[in-house]
């Protein structure tokens, strides 16, 4: 039985953490649909948003 037990809570952390992870990627997506829905308004993506994403796509990212 202690083993059961133990699986159970096991899957439950890593049911949390999963959850945890989700709302994290909402809040990303949130954030990420504001930056395109003013980008659109603005007509132009911001340079500082440029620099990041080139200096991302040189490292792999």
């Amino acid at each position: 039985m202690d083993d059961q037990k133990q699986l159970q809570q096991d899957a439950a952390a890593v049911q949390d953490r999963i959850a945890r992870q989700q709302t994290k990627v909402a809040d990303m997506q949130t954030t990420l649909g504001a930056m395109a829905a003013e980008q659109y308004r603005d007509g132009g993506i911001d340079p500082s948003v440029q620099l990041r994403a080139r200096a991302d796509r040189r490292r792999g990212k």
